[in-house]
């Protein structure tokens, strides 16, 4: 990953056309719901299917983005310790970029939140996690 100068996504659609892979699944599914009894036709999971991917495309755009950001900000392993695993430097550097981009950028700081604290479901402890994101810490 050091040679590499650019790092494209491709979210659908944008490369070739998955339009007759997605009719596949959704008979697929629906072939599916039959054998467990839960017969549907198939434009109504299809229609289900693009309420579900218009309510979730937001998200993943933000998921996108973050990934990009997380590429640049990834550390590059040194020779000396093995790949994936950073060292106590690195990882100083990958907190403090972390508490900046928490710190300055309004989207990092929502996405980290939801991704977080989303998934906490006693109001209390989902409470307290979202102000943890309002504490002062030391840099």
């Amino acid at each position: 990953m050091q040679d590499a100068r650019w790092l494209f996504f491709d979210l659908g659609n944008t490369l070739i056309s998955e339009e007759r892979a997605w009719e596949r699944r959704i008979q697929r599914l629906v072939s599916s719901l039959e054998r467990y009894g839960r017969s549907r036709a198939t434009e109504e999971v299809a229609a289900a299917l693009r309420e579900a991917s218009a309510e979730f495309a937001p998200r993943l755009i933000t998921r996108v983005a973050l990934a990009a950001a997380s590429v640049q900000a990834a550390p590059i392993p040194t020779s000396r310790h093995a790949k994936g695993h950073e060292t106590p430097a690195q990882n100083v550097r990958n907190s403090q970029q972390y508490d900046y981009l928490v710190s300055t950028n309004a989207g990092f700081r929502a996405a980290r939140m939801k991704t977080e604290c989303g998934p906490i479901r006693d109001p209390g402890l989902r409470s307290s996690c979202l102000a943890s994101f309002s504490e002062y810490e030391p840099r």
